[in-house]
C-alpha cells in the first residue's frame, strides 16, 4: 500500500487484522499514506467507547507488516497502534495531534495483550498528542530507537518491562510503571546533563524539532 489518502471514516484509517487469534495479516507494507481525521467519537459500546480503537493506522494482528514514512493526525484514538501483532516495524513517521472523546491519544503505541510482541519504533516523530508520544502498552521486547517526543500531553515516552529506548529524544515527562522491570536504556536525552534545544518548533520548518548544532543532542532522535 503506497501512497494511499484516508481521512473521515467512522473507524480507523487503515487497519490491518483478521483472525482473533491474531495470526494472519502478515508481511503488508504501509508506505507514504496520509491518515488523518478518523474518528469513533459519538459511538458508545464496549469496543469503540466513543472515540476508542479508532487509529491512523491499525495494526491489529499479523507478522512482520511494516509502516513506513507515514503521516498520522487527529485521529480519535492513536495515530499508529501496533496492538497484537508481531514482528511490526514502525520507521521515520509523524503522529501528532492524536486523541479525542475517550481515545487513548498516544502519538504510537506499539504493544498489546499476546501475542504482540517485537516491535521496533525507528526514527519517529510524535509531537502534541493528547496523552503519550510513544507507548509500549505492555508488549513484549519493545525497541525504541532514535525517536523524538515533542510537547504531548502527559508522557513523552512510558516504557514498560522489556523494553528497549536507545538514543531517543523525550521533551517532557519521562516515565516509567512503577512495576516495570528490565527495561534496558541507552543514550537517551533523559540520561544526559543539560536541556534539549531545537533549531525550530514550527511543524513547517526544514528544521523542525532538529537537536541545535553543538547542542549536545545532535546525533541522537529522529534527527
Amino acid at each position: 500500500m503506497d501512497g494511499i489518502f484516508t481521512h473521515h471514516n467512522g473507524l480507523s484509517g487503515i487497519q490491518i487484522t483478521t483472525r482473533e487469534d491474531g495470526t494472519g495479516g502478515a508481511r503488508n507494507t504501509i508506505r507514504n499514506c496520509t491518515s488523518t481525521y478518523n474518528s469513533g467519537v459519538g459511538i458508545f459500546d464496549t469496543k469503540f467507547s466513543n472515540g476508542g480503537n479508532s487509529d491512523g493506522i491499525a495494526i491489529s494482528t499479523g507478522i512482520d507488516n511494516r509502516i513506513e514514512n507515514c503521516l498520522v493526525h487527529h485521529n480519535s484514538d492513536d495515530g499508529i497502534d501496533t496492538w497484537r501483532s508481531v514482528n511490526t516495524y514502525v520507521g521515520y513517521n509523524i503522529a501528532h495531534t492524536n486523541g479525542d472523546g475517550d481515545g487513548d491519544g498516544n502519538g504510537i503505541k506499539a504493544g498489546g495483550i499476546y501475542p504482540g510482541a517485537n516491535t521496533v519504533v525507528d526514527h519517529n516523530i510524535a509531537y502534541s498528542n493528547r496523552a503519550r508520544g510513544f507507548a509500549s502498552n505492555s508488549g513484549d521486547n519493545v525497541k525504541f530507537i532514535h525517536n523524538t517526543s515533542w510537547n504531548n500531553g502527559l508522557y513523552a515516552f512510558v516504557l514498560d518491562s522489556h523494553t528497549k529506548a536507545i538514543n531517543n529524544i523525550g521533551v517532557g515527562t519521562i516515565y516509567k510503571s512503577s512495576i516495570a522491570t528490565n527495561i534496558i536504556e541507552e543514550n537517551n536525552s533523559w540520561q544526559r546533563s543539560g536541556s534539549v534545544a531545537f533549531i525550530s518548533t514550527n511543524s513547517n520548518s526544514v528544521d523542525f524539532l532538529r537537536p541545535t548544532i553543538n547542542g549536545g543532542f545532535e546525533e541522537i532522535g529522529a534527527m
